[in-house]
């Protein structure tokens, strides 16, 4: 271990020790003086309704995350955790309520009951250790039962005080202690300090309790310790779940994981002062890091397998079904949040011919290099797909017909002017290009965008090649001929039927 890690460990224990000795130290030295008795009239009377208040308060807050945790990972001891802290908020709220007339039987035999059931709670969440609960309903099914016996710890703090169970009140505060204690001991064993310390504070609390003086200052003091255990249970079966999600998501990447799991919980460690357990825990340690290490090696892996997947092998545009993919969902989004969407297909004139006379790796060559020339002219949002042999798909979200129109031009001015250098000389090429545009709050799918974009592009090559054409919204019109303005997307919509 080194030597900042010792000092940390030393400092906490330190600091935990000193936390439950001081309420021992104190109810010992006041048993040292006459008693300073609790006077429901007097100044003292608010000392024991305030302490249990404080208690009750406490418990209250640990019990959202506690149940919460049940419900969401189905995990049986935090379920046992939260009925603990409800039956502790359950008991201690009733006998803060008496009021001060009920502080001056402190501790009575309600107090009693209450830990006793805290302890029970204790013992069965040490007994689930790593069990779940499946089932959704059996989870809230647990949830009810543990409200259940809360009633039961609040009927105790009412109605225990003043009857037969008031002569064996010390042998209840025993009992909670031994029980506490024992399942303390369970949870040191399984290494999980944090939560083994709250039945520890329980087990304290009872035992200064039985120690103490009815309605003094004393059984005020010995309600300290329980103020400590709802933070330390929340704090543990938060770092357990960690731990637990840590460990099963390497699981789901190396078959070894599991065995790790399952020798951690079984296997007891050696005592803290052995070479053996420092030398366990340094193999752990590389043992994690090394799933670590693989667990994102995998992530990467797979990240690359996506893209490569996404990505067309010739040219690197999106592939067919990733261009196709990208272009409903930007249609999605103009539907939920209106605004246009335009779509530009790109076929190339005469690829058959180039590939009949130069081969067809003269005719990748070509296409690479077009697809190179259209994705200078791409903006960052918008995508380009290869949709077949000799043709690319351009989806250009937030544009209308006029900056579709811009964008076509650049396209087939990029395309022809300038030869295309090849390995057999330079090759000539022209595009026939289809427009499309779905305006703002107009209904069209995606299928719909494509099959006009396709009406398009035949439209264009009957125009000779090399030309713009429009969807069947424009009349088929080509760029050349067109004779009026653009629309834009303040004109009334003319078509929002399907193709």
């Amino acid at each position: 271990m080194l030597r900042s890690e010792l000092t940390a460990a030393i400092a906490r224990a330190v600091g935990t020790g000193l936390a439950l000795a001081l309420p021992a130290a104190a109810v010992a030295a006041l048993r040292l003086f006459p008693p300073l008795t609790l006077d429901p009239a007097g100044e003292t009377g608010w000392l024991g309704p305030a302490a249990l208040g404080l208690v009750a308060l406490c418990s209250a807050i640990s019990v959202v995350p506690l149940m919460g945790g049940l419900v969401t990972s189905g995990r049986l001891a935090t379920g046992s955790a939260g009925l603990s802290a409800t039956a502790l908020t359950a008991g201690t709220a009733a006998l803060a309520l008496s009021g001060p007339e009920g502080s001056a039987s402190l501790p009575n035999s309600g107090l009693a009951l209450t830990l006793v059931v805290v302890a029970v709670g204790f013992a069965v969440a040490a007994w689930a250790g790593y069990r779940t609960i499946a089932d959704e309903r059996s989870r809230w099914m647990g949830v009810i039962l543990a409200l259940v016996l809360a009633e039961t710890a609040l009927a105790a703090a009412l109605l225990a005080p003043g009857s037969a169970l008031d002569s064996i009140t010390p042998m209840l505060f025993m009992g909670a202690a031994v029980v506490a204690a024992a399942s303390a001991a369970v949870w040191f064993r399984r290494g999980a300090r944090l939560i083994a310390l709250a039945p520890v504070t329980v087990a304290l609390a009872a035992v200064l309790l039985t120690w103490s003086r009815t309605g003094t200052v004393e059984a005020v003091i010995a309600l300290t310790p329980l103020l400590l255990a709802p933070p330390l249970l929340v704090a543990g079966f938060a770092i357990r779940a960690q731990v637990l999600e840590v460990v099963s998501g390497l699981a789901r990447d190396s078959e070894s994981a599991p065995v790790i799991e399952v020798a951690a919980a079984a296997t007891p460690l050696p005592p803290a002062d052995d070479p053996e357990r420092e030398r366990i825990g340094r193999e752990l340690r590389a043992a994690l890091i090394e799933l670590t290490d693989a667990r994102h090696t995998i992530a990467l892996q797979r990240t690359e397998l996506e893209r490569a997947a996404e990505a067309d092998a010739l040219t690197g545009v999106l592939s067919r079904s990733a261009i196709t993919d990208r272009l409903r969902d930007e249609v999605a989004s103009a539907r939920r949040y209106p605004h246009s969407v335009s779509v530009v297909l790109m076929d190339v004139d005469g690829m058959g011919e180039i590939n009949a006379r130069h081969g067809t790796a003269i005719g990748d060559d070509v296409l690479r290099e077009l697809a190179l020339r259209i994705r200078v002219r791409v903006r960052e949002a918008d995508a380009l797909g290869r949709m077949a042999g000799d043709s690319f798909l351009a989806v250009l979200p937030h544009t209308d017909e006029q900056g579709a129109t811009v964008f076509a031009e650049a396209i087939r001015d990029r395309a022809t002017q300038r030869p295309i250098s090849t390995g057999r000389g330079e090759v000539t090429v022209t595009i026939s290009i289809g427009v499309t545009t779905m305006r703002s709050r107009q209904e069209l799918s995606a299928d719909t965008l494509l099959a006009r974009a396709d009406e398009a592009v035949a439209s264009a090559r009957a125009g000779g090649g090399n030309v713009i054409a429009y969807d069947r919204l424009h009349g088929l019109a080509r760029l050349d001929e067109r004779r009026r303005e653009t629309p834009t997307d303040e004109e009334p919509l003319e078509d929002n039927g399907e193709a």
